[in-house]
């Protein structure tokens, strides 16, 4: 009896080692014809696949050489998988849901492109028919129809995310997440009761992704292609609900950045997500080492006072987000730069002249800053800035003192409007250039201190 009971063992792993083999050798090709036909008859996506295999007893996906493509414009090629490898959870598919341990993917090309009403190629993939969608406005594709920097729509996204009615309303969703609801089914010999959430339940997941040897190319509707190349990603829980929401605890990225086909520095990015019923917290760690100013000009033109010219960028910073509340510690510097006034735009409101600022800062090099943000998205106070600003130019107060001295009036006007209550003289007659430029010196001294009050 002991004897039969090993011999039907080892016929019944002899037939499963067959069955796992039969299946990831011979039946996955046939398999991989079926499922591309299906997916570019039944979908807007256009996808081929040189090679796929299942292997049944480890619940493993390998696929090698996997393209998608522009539905509207074959020729283009959006995404390019070189091997990815994928580990199906076992008790995700008896949930009847899709779910995945692991995926890694060695060698991923995105190639997409940007239009004037601010989408991209790539959103067309998602598309549930394969004839085009009529175009439908949308707070998001408002944001990147705008004529704004790339770091203007970005802020403009995440302060839409992070607004006060989208974050109740997440508070809404997370609370009824944790509700459950029973789903009665009658069997032949009773009832089987399964207990569901009433919502948010996820029906597509991976619990951990990793990228290696990513290019990822963005190329806009101006002209300018912006990429991070030779990248590493890392994601962690990554679920799609059944409202289709998207939800992405941890992603880190590191990675070289190019800019028109230009070397452009090296960044590192660590996202991470805290939810609970009452809060969401979120942090942002960015690290970038050698920016070129100059070659990414277009993210970021329209949300300074000033225009850098040239200059290479260190940059250290530590954002948390709790709902909207910002507390955001930065720590730059600044190499072989040159900035300079734009001719059109909003002036800042400085402590000095800011013609007289940027000649000053383009004497300091490197220029290190160290400043903080609070406050909320809306309205984020900066604190410590302009101290900063004023302690690194404090060395060179003669050199703006006769700077200031020589540009006169028209340059002081808006500085000394603050600081003078009444354009007259006490003998009533009209301040001269020389008495106007003294008064705006005494102002910066009474901000920067003389060797005398030291004293």
């Amino acid at each position: 009896m002991k004897r039969l009971k090993i011999k039907n063992l080892i016929i019944l792993l002899v037939i499963l080692i067959l069955l796992h083999l039969v299946v990831g050798f011979i039946a996955s090709p046939a398999l991989t014809s079926l499922a591309v036909k299906t997916i570019n008859e039944k979908t807007a996506a256009k996808i081929s696949l040189e090679k796929m295999h299942l292997w049944p007893l480890t619940l493993t996906i390998e696929l090698k050489n996997l393209k998608v493509f522009d539905p509207d414009q074959p020729q283009i090629r959006i995404v390019a998988i070189n091997n990815m490898k994928a580990s199906l959870s076992f008790f995700g598919l008896l949930s009847r849901r899709i779910m995945f341990n692991g995926v890694s993917i060695d060698s991923l090309e995105i190639n997409t492109q940007g239009s004037p009403d601010g989408t991209f190629n790539i959103e067309k993939i998602g598309r549930k028919e394969s004839t085009p969608e009529k175009k439908q406005t949308s707070d998001l594709g408002n944001i990147l129809r705008e004529k704004k920097d790339w770091f203007s729509k970005l802020y403009e996204i995440i302060k839409q995310r992070f607004s006060k009615k989208q974050l109740a309303k997440a508070k809404v969703e997370r609370k009824d997440a944790a509700k459950t609801v029973t789903e009665v089914i009658k069997i032949p010999h009773g009832r089987r009761v399964i207990f569901r959430p009433l919502t948010g339940e996820y029906l597509f997941g991976i619990k951990k992704l990793r990228i290696s040897d990513a290019n990822i190319i963005v190329s806009l509707d101006d002209g300018n292609t912006v990429a991070i190349t030779e990248a590493h990603i890392l994601l962690n829980k990554l679920f799609f609900d059944s409202q289709n929401n998207l939800r992405l605890e941890r992603c880190r990225l590191s990675g070289k950045i190019s800019a028109n086909q230009r070397l452009a520095g090296t960044i590192e990015l660590d996202y991470l997500t805290k939810l609970n019923q009452d809060t969401v917290q979120t942090q942002y760690l960015l690290n970038a080492e050698d920016v070129d100013l100059d070659a990414i000009r277009f993210v970021y033109r329209d949300s300074l006072p000033v225009n850098i010219e040239k200059g290479t960028l260190q940059l250290e910073s530590k954002t948390i987000l709790t709902d909207d509340a910002l507390d955001s510690k930065n720590n730059l510097t600044l190499a072989n730069h040159k900035f300079s006034v734009q001719e059109t735009g909003t002036v800042a409101d400085m402590f000095m002249p800011l013609p007289i600022l940027c000649e000053t800062l383009n004497d300091i090099t490197p220029l290190t800053l160290q400043f903080a943000i609070t406050g909320t998205l809306e309205k984020p106070e900066f604190k410590g800035f302009q101290e900063a600003l004023a302690q690194l130019t404090k060395p060179a107060l003669k050199t703006i003192q006769k700077r200031i001295e020589k540009q006169g009036m028209d340059i002081l006007r808006k500085v000394i409007e603050k600081n003078i209550k009444s354009p007259s003289s006490e003998d009533g007659s009209a301040p001269t250039n020389d008495t106007t430029a003294q008064k705006a010196i005494d102002a910066i001294n009474a901000i920067f201190g003389t060797k005398e009050e030291k004293k």
